[in-house]
């Protein structure tokens, strides 16, 4: 089963969230979600299993990260260090979220141009 996850900046507190999910189709995620609207072109489509994050998101060209609210697509704009990899699907329990996180990075986001970068927590 592929996977996907990002961090990206949660607006209403601005605290970093990550957020993994598992390869859907749209048709799938539209029926799961009650969503409205078309897919995105070119776009591959995740159902979040992290306890943080969108119920779905989609990303395209293995670099730009979307959401989908209202029947739309947006862009996050601080999304980074996505990263793809595969899982068996007997690993993954979709009845349990995954909520322990060993990665202790944080995303430090520019506000002249919004490009991001992962630093250590530590420094």
């Amino acid at each position: 089963m592929n996977t996907c996850e990002f961090y990206y900046i949660r607006h209403s507190d601005n605290l970093p969230v990550q957020a993994k999910g598992i390869e859907k189709s749209w048709f799938e995620l539209r029926l799961e979600f009650n969503r409205t609207g078309p897919g995105y072109p070119g776009a591959i489509y995740y159902k979040t299993i992290s306890t943080e994050g969108p119920e779905l998101f989609a990303v395209v060209n293995k670099k730009w990260v979307l959401y989908h609210d209202d029947g739309k697509w947006h862009r996050y704009i601080t999304a980074c260090d996505i990263k793809f990899d595969t899982i068996p699907d007997n690993e993954l329990n979709c009845q349990q979220a995954i909520g322990e996180q060993e990665d202790k990075s944080w995303v430090m986001v520019s506000e002249k141009d919004s490009d991001t970068e992962l630093v250590d927590h530590y420094m």
